[in-house]
């Protein structure tokens, strides 16, 4: 195991999963609010609504894609730990984006912030 980014990759898993699951949440909310339930019970502009929810619908995708990417990141950083640093850049580019979607809770931003810096600056145990 020497040699291996271990910390950065967890790191970079675990923003992934809360950026996905920050995505799947912000979809289950726009369908509960564009459910006819809601809508029987509520008066609201429902053209204005409907902008609205393909605007969070785009943000919750950015997130989920978001998310993916980070954990794909985080298995290439510890499996291709010659390319840490490209994995890195790409990592933190996408921590980055994630903020369109709030950055998973901002928990997940931070994390994947964390391992992105570490996977950037990390270099290999020479023995």
């Amino acid at each position: 195991m020497a040699g291996k980014p271990l910390i950065s990759a967890v790191l970079l898993i675990i923003a992934g999963v809360i950026i996905l699951a920050a995505g799947i949440h912000t979809i289950g909310a726009v369908n509960v609010l564009n459910s006819s339930a809601f809508r029987a019970n509520n008066t609201y502009n429902s053209t204005l609504f409907a902008g609205a929810s393909t605007v969070i619908d785009i943000s919750a995708g950015i997130g989920i894609v978001c998310g993916i990417i980070l954990m794909i990141s985080g298995i290439a950083a510890y499996v291709y730990s010659n390319k840490i640093k490209l994995i890195g850049i790409v990592a933190l580019i996408f921590s980055l984006v994630s903020l369109l979607n709030g950055g998973g809770y901002l928990i997940g931003f931070i994390v994947g912030l964390a391992g992105s810096i570490l996977a950037i600056v990390y270099k290999p145990v020479t023995k």
